[in-house]
This record gives C-alpha cells, sequence and structure tokens, in this order.
C-alpha cells in the first residue's frame, strides 16, 4: 500500500519534488546558507556546483581552515536536532583532527627518543672519557704517546694543506694565462687559428704535467712522514726491552712436548683398551691358570704347616702389613684370607697385632704381601700423611679432630696424637681404632719390587722384613 501511494505522489508532482530535492541539498552542503532572494533555475544550478566543489574542498584542508569556515556563516537549518554546522564539523573535520593529534603524538614520542638517545650517548661520551683518564693516570707513557701522535697529526695537516694551496695555485696561474691567450688570440688574424690550438694543445700537456707533478707531491708527503715520526721518536730515552731467559724458555718448550706426548700416549692407550675388550683365549691358557691357582694351593698348605718362630712374637706386639702382588695365580682361598685382613688392593698397608692367629695367616699368604714392626715414626707419618677415616659412610681426612672425638669419644680418644698412641702401644681399643681408621693406599716405589714372590731372607721382597719395613714405609709413603 505504501508503495502504489508513493508512486501515484511522485507521479503527480514529479518534477517540482525533484527540483526540490536539489534545492534542498544545495542549502544542506553549502557554506553560506543566508536566506536570500529566488534567483532563476540557470543561477541555482550554477550555485549548486559551487556549494559541491566546496564541499569536496573541505576534506583537502587543514583542521583548523576548515573550522574557521564552517563557524564564519553558521546556517539556520538544524538535523537531527542539532545545528547543521556541528554535523558537518563531526563528519568533515574529526578525521583531520585525529590524523593531527596523531602526527602531534609521533612528534612527542620522537622528541622523548631523541632526548633518551642524546642522554646515553652523553652518558657513553662520559664514561669513555672517565676510563682513558684512569688509563692515562696508570700509564703516564700514554700521555707522552698521545702528545705526540696530536703532534704528528697537526704536522700532517699542515702539509697535506700546503701540498692543496700550492695545487689552487697552479691552476689560478694556468687560467689567467688561458684567458690572455685567448684575449690576444681575438685580435690576431684566422690564421693564427692554427697556433692557438698548438698553444691550446700544448697547455693540456702542461696540466697532465701538473697533475701528475701533484701526485708526486702526494708521494714526496707520504715520505716525509716517517722522517717527522723519526724526528719525533728520537726524543724518546731508550728503554730495556723485557726478556726472559734461554733456559726458562726452553724448560717450557720441553714441557710442552712431554704433555702433548703423555696425551697422545692416554688416547692410544684408550683406543687400545676400547679395542681390546674382545680377547680369544687359548685353552692351553686356561689350563696353565688353573694349574697355577693349584700350584698355589698347594704351596699354601706346605706353608701353614711350618712352626711360627718365638722370636717374631717376643720382638714387637705391632705389625704392619704391605701387599706387593696382585691377583695373577691366586687361589680363592689366599684371596679370602688376604680379604680377611682387608687387603683387598695391590700397595695398602693395615696395622695388626702380633698374635698366633694373625701370623699363621701371614705365613700362609707369605708371597703376597711384605710385614714388619713399624717404629714409632713411621705410624706418625702413616696416620698423618695417608690417614683416612671411615664416618657416617664416608671417608673423611684426618684434619678436623671433632671427627675422631665423636667416633671415638667413649674410648677416651679425642685426637691425632691419641690415635698415634693407641697404634703404637697396642692398646686396648686398638682394634676399635684400626676399624676407624682405612687401608693406607701408599705409593709404588720409586725402584721395582725384585723377585716379589721370594721371601726377603732369600734375597726377595715377600714375607717377614723385621725392622726394615721402616725403610720400604719411608720410600712408599
Amino acid at each position: 500500500m505504501l508503495k502504489t501511494v508513493i508512486g501515484r505522489f511522485g507521479r503527480r508532482t514529479g518534477i517540482r519534488t525533484s527540483e526540490r530535492t536539489r534545492l534542498s541539498t544545495s542549502k544542506r552542503f553549502s557554506t553560506n546558507n543566508k536566506p536570500g532572494i529566488e534567483q532563476d533555475t540557470n543561477g541555482e544550478k550554477s550555485e549548486m556546483l559551487t556549494h559541491h566543489d566546496s564541499y569536496r574542498d573541505l576534506d583537502k584542508l587543514d583542521f583548523m581552515t576548515a573550522t574557521k569556515i564552517l563557524f564564519t556563516t553558521p546556517p539556520k537549518n538544524k538535523k537531527f536536532g542539532l545545528d547543521f554546522h556541528l554535523v558537518q564539523l563531526f563528519f568533515v573535520c574529526l578525521p583531520s583532527l585525529a590524523v593531527y593529534l596523531v602526527a602531534q603524538y609521533a612528534r612527542h614520542e620522537m622528541k622523548k627518543m631523541d632526548a633518551e638517545l642524546e642522554k646515553r650517548q652523553i652518558e657513553e661520551s662520559k664514561k669513555l672519557k672517565a676510563t682513558e683518564e684512569e688509563v692515562l693516570k696508570s700509564n703516564p707513557h700514554l700521555l707522552e704517546v698521545k702528545e705526540r701522535l696530536e703532534s704528528l697529526e697537526k704536522t700532517v695537516s699542515e702539509i697535506v694543506t700546503e701540498s692543496k694551496n700550492q695545487r689552487d695555485m697552479k691552476v689560478l696561474k694556468q687560467n689567467e694565462n688561458d684567458q690572455k691567450q685567448r684575449a690576444s688570440s681575438t685580435a690576431v688574424e684566422p690564421s693564427s687559428n692554427k697556433q692557438a690550438s698548438n698553444k691550446q694543445e700544448t697547455q693540456q700537456v702542461e696540466n697532465q704535467k701538473a697533475t701528475q707533478d701533484g701526485s708526486t707531491s702526494d708521494a714526496n708527503f707520504i715520505h716525509q712522514i716517517p722522517a717527522v715520526l723519526l724526528t719525533i721518536m728520537a726524543d724518546e730515552e731508550p728503554k730495556s726491552l723485557d726478556y726472559v731467559n734461554e733456559i726458562v724458555l726452553k724448560k717450557r718448550k720441553n714441557n710442552e712436548d712431554w704433555a702433548i706426548r703423555r696425551r697422545e700416549q692416554l688416547q692410544q692407550r684408550v683406543k687400545k683398551s676400547k679395542s681390546d675388550n674382545f680377547v680369544i683365549k687359548k685353552p692351553e691358557q686356561f689350563i696353565r691358570e688353573y694349574r697355577d691357582r693349584e700350584i698355589d694351593l698347594i704351596k699354601m698348605k706346605h706353608r701353614a704347616k711350618r712352626p711360627i718362630k718365638s722370636s717374631s712374637l717376643s720382638q714387637s706386639k705391632l705389625l704392619f702389613v704391605i701387599r706387593i702382588q696382585g691377583k695373577t695365580d691366586m687361589h680363592p682361598q689366599t684371596r679370602k684370607l688376604l680379604y680377611s685382613l682387608r687387603l683387598r688392593r695391590k700397595f695398602t698397608g693395615v696395622f695388626l697385632k702380633a698374635n698366633d692367629r694373625n701370623l699363621e695367616v701371614l705365613q700362609k699368604v707369605e708371597p703376597y704381601v711384605a710385614y714388619g714392626y713399624p717404629n714409632l715414626k713411621s705410624v706418625n707419618e702413616l696416620v698423618y700423611k695417608k690417614g683416612l677415616a671411615k664416618f657416617n659412610k664416608q671417608l673423611c681426612p684426618l684434619t678436623d679432630n671433632n671427627i675422631i672425638e665423636q667416633a671415638l669419644g667413649e674410648h677416651k680418644i679425642i685426637c691425632i696424637e691419641d690415635v698415634v698412641n693407641e697404634i703404637a702401644n697396642v692398646g686396648p681399643h686398638f682394634k676399635e681404632v684400626c676399624h676407624f681408621l682405612c687401608p693406607f693406599s701408599l705409593n709404588k716405589p720409586e725402584k721395582a719390587l725384585q723377585g716379589k714372590k721370594k721371601p726377603f731372607r732369600d734375597g726377595g721382597d715377600s714375607g717377614n722384613r723385621g725392622d726394615q719395613i721402616n725403610d720400604l714405609v719411608s720410600k712408599m709413603n
């Protein structure tokens, strides 16, 4: 129904409504909407065009100029209950206002960034100056070098300026000569043109020579600089150079070579150990090992039947036992006896009481150990140098008496001196002290032990040494 009514109404008043809408639009978008006299249709069309053009130009204007144009002649018509210039300001001028505000914010941020950069540069320059001053104060020789370098720079700059001035003077003189020759050539007949051309050619050649002279002057300047340097450095007093003795240098070189060789040897050993994991053994080898073990067991039984000498019992109450043999050709029973004496590794030592039971065990494992009667000095050195205690399931060196007091305070042993005294005199708490101390791990002697399984009385190293065990302890401690 609405469409039909609007259509009929539009047919009746088609032309008039179109003209009215055009007039209203022209009035809406114009800046000069004052009440005036009605004009012709041609005048109205021209006004419409001008109003449309002015409206289009408003987008290109700045914020300040647009507001001035809008507020000079405010219209009477209203839109949405507001003055039309406010609506126009909202739709036209706000984008330019937003751009203006963004630009101002960006300028403000850029100024902040520039200020921060300037501050950082000033701080860095101050730090550099402070470091330079500290270095110069610490090394006064650098001040002299700096002054000489500055004087060098001045002399170099003077030489460069002089050479440039000389070139400029030559060029000016040549230009003046060229102008004079040109003036004279205009006064001369046309026949003299050939001579002028020849002169120009000669001038070009001279110019080339001048450029070459300039390059040669640069070369001479380069050669002059070392002379200036020599004159400045001649003022310095000769200083003694730091040197190192030739013997020290040779020793360093030898040590480095030795370290390199040692490293290579270790690397080769590691490679061999990795490559030699899989070894093929012949059955003859297993048979030989088994026979050696059986022979070791038979010999141990023969040694056990020997009587113990009474002199060994009456000599001293304390024994020090060192294991000097590995586990090759060893029967499991001998290994068990060595483990009972706490001698699990080679070159480990233990204090024992000189009683019948211990002497019987030592007689059975005689080829694998060396034992004797230590004095107070060797006991003291062993405890102080190689003493390690087992406390709270951890190995601790005997550097703190508190550990000894906590472990052996019940037996009135509170310091290392008490431990040494208890061991040397074989006191009532000798067993507790020996179990508190771990087996002493000794060093390999410089000279290899000769005839390890041969007894000491026959010129070997194993067995009872008596008092001479102290010499072996001093070598291995």
